[in-house]
């Protein structure tokens, strides 16, 4: 069960304690301290931790456990068009608020008929996948491309069955996907594209689950050397 900070510490005084700390007050998700969230009202705060304590559970039974402490900021601003950013090596993840979320998300996304709350959402279960993927050892300058087939099919399956089968239709996918259609050019090009072939060669796997757990084992890499 989530920890919540004193109640003292939430209202009377919450500017004097951040200005004798010099940082802002985090709230601890969980008894052990795993999780930690700065930034936001407290109220996010707290969603933010409910969605990562649902979404735990879930990733692991993907072969995607949580190994070491992770700390989540709400800011205000992020590069370009992004709504989220984990932070490689640091164990850190960045997302925006609800409402900037939903000023800066794209229209053109398979995932434009959630609603900005399911959809800020399935950003945190993004964000935490690519943490969790981040203890796999890359062998090449850059292992893009698994992480990202980890991060969109996980943003996916976190998602209601009908939301799911929303998310299919506007991906516009047919036929069989071979892992050689997940390209780092479509990745940077057509982002909500390779999102869509992702899914698509997830679920076409005899165990998707199984397929990640070859990812995080590094048996299997769905990235090449650059030219």
């Amino acid at each position: 069960m989530p920890s919540h900070r004193p109640i003292w510490s939430l209202t009377a005084l919450p500017g004097l304690l951040a200005a004798l700390s010099g940082d802002a007050l985090a709230l601890d998700c969980f008894a052990d301290g795993r999780v930690s969230i700065t930034g936001g009202e407290p109220a996010l705060e707290q969603h933010v931790c409910d969605v990562v304590g649902a979404a735990l559970p879930e990733l692991a039974s993907c072969n995607l456990p949580l190994t070491a402490p992770l700390s989540i900021e709400v800011i205000d601003d992020l590069p370009g068009d992004c709504v989220g950013m984990y932070h490689c090596g640091e164990d850190r993840i960045e997302i925006l608020s609800l409402d900037d979320t939903a000023a800066v998300r794209s229209a053109d996304s398979p995932l434009r008929d959630l609603d900005d709350a399911a959809f800020h959402d399935s950003v945190i279960v993004h964000e935490l996948a690519h943490a969790l993927h981040d203890q796999v050892p890359c062998p090449l300058e850059s292992c893009i491309v698994s992480a990202e087939y980890v991060a969109y099919t996980m943003q996916v399956r976190s998602l209601t069955p009908d939301a799911i089968a929303a998310f299919e239709e506007r991906g516009g996918i047919e036929g069989r996907v071979s892992r050689d259609d997940l390209t780092l050019m479509m990745l940077f090009m057509a982002p909500h594209r390779f999102s869509a072939t992702a899914w698509a060669h997830f679920t076409q796997r005899p165990d998707g689950c199984a397929y990640i757990g070859q990812i995080m084992s590094g048996a299997i890499l769905l990235d090449s050397e650059r030219p």
